[in-house]
């Protein structure tokens, strides 16, 4: 189970972070911001191995693993989604998400209420539910698009697969997407996350990384509405009065 969900964590670990670790420059950033977002510390040569910058005969520590963990917004790693099948996504399945993320790059539209725009998001996520794999890939391709951030991520909210893969990609939309509307909107829907599978550290971090933002009259009604949502749960989970 903990060889088949390391790489499952890599790819949340650098979605969170923002970028990919590649060199030990990386490594020193992301030991800070580990440090700064989760206040646990990860040193920089356990990074530098579990990226495999550096040989290493042993899997990483469970602690170490926990740590990482709690730094993508889990409660631990036994929270992970177990992938079905280790690895990437074989050479055929990579062009059939190039193509289908190619779609969403290439179409072109104004209008976010377009149906044949709105009819292929709908079947995408019908075609790619079940396939972890190919719903990772497709996920963390599609996020560095705007049709993708506006149509697959704002447009359809998957609240049924919010504890599940679409919970995983809004770490990567909000990795991609740093707007002061983007990032409430994403803090929300996964306080929201957290708030439903009653797991009170997870949603107070990211109730407090929301509520760190201001609103202002630029911020779109349903975003202002998810914000004081969020307001109103925290309260409710402090039994502060709401009235």
């Amino acid at each position: 189970m903990r060889e088949k969900n390391i790489t499952l964590l890599r790819k949340e670990i650098e979605a969170h972070f923002g970028r990919k670790v590649l060199s030990n420059k990386e490594c020193i950033e992301l030991s800070k911001d580990i440090f700064t977002k989760s206040g646990l510390l990860v040193s920089v040569t356990t990074l530098r191995r579990f990226f495999g910058l550096i040989k290493s005969d042993h899997l990483p520590s469970y602690t170490t693993l926990n740590h990482l963990a709690v730094y993508c917004g889990h409660r631990s790693y036994d929270d992970l989604e177990p992938l079905q099948s280790a690895g990437e996504p074989n050479p055929e399945e990579s062009k059939l998400v190039r193509y289908i993320v190619s779609l969403f790059t290439n179409t072109v539209t104004d209008d976010v209420h377009d149906p044949t725009y709105l009819s292929l998001v709908r079947h995408t996520i019908l075609f790619l539910n079940g396939q972890p794999l190919l719903m990772d890939a497709f996920q963390r391709a599609i996020a560095k698009t705007k049709n993708g951030q506006t149509f697959y991520f704002e447009r359809f909210i998957n609240v049924d697969k919010l504890n599940g893969y679409f919970g995983r990609g809004l770490e990567y939309y909000l990795a991609e997407k740093k707007t002061k509307e983007a990032q409430i909107f994403g803090h929300a829907l996964l306080a929201l996350r957290y708030w439903l599978s009653k797991k009170d550290d997870l949603f107070l971090l990211h109730a407090q990384e929301l509520l760190s933002y201001g609103l202002d009259r630029a911020i779109h009604p349903f975003v202002c509405g998810r914000y004081y949502g969020t307001k109103l749960l925290k309260a409710c989970l402090a039994k502060e009065p709401t009235g």
